[in-house]
């Protein structure tokens, strides 16, 4: 099992375009699925975390709860 974020996924950011900020979850070698955050950016606040934000910290933590969510329920199917 992977989780990880993926930021543009179709290459459409720019300094004046948002892009999504998305969750990759692999269940197997091909079996994956992307999840909306709900959290879109432009280009230069994304370095594998939100950065050149007012409220990056607070989106940060946002990102890692949603993950952590799915990181335990895919746990919890294992059991």
């Amino acid at each position: 099992m992977k989780v990880y974020y993926i930021f543009d996924r179709r290459h459409i950011a720019s300094r004046l375009r948002e892009a999504p900020v998305e969750l990759r979850v692999y269940f197997g070698k091909q079996k994956g699925k992307f999840i909306a955050t709900g959290i879109k950016l432009y280009a230069n606040q994304w370095d594998k975390m939100v950065v050149n934000r007012v409220d990056a910290i607070q989106l940060n933590r946002q990102l890692h709860l949603f993950k952590k969510k799915y990181e335990d329920a895919i746990h919890s199917m294992n059991v």
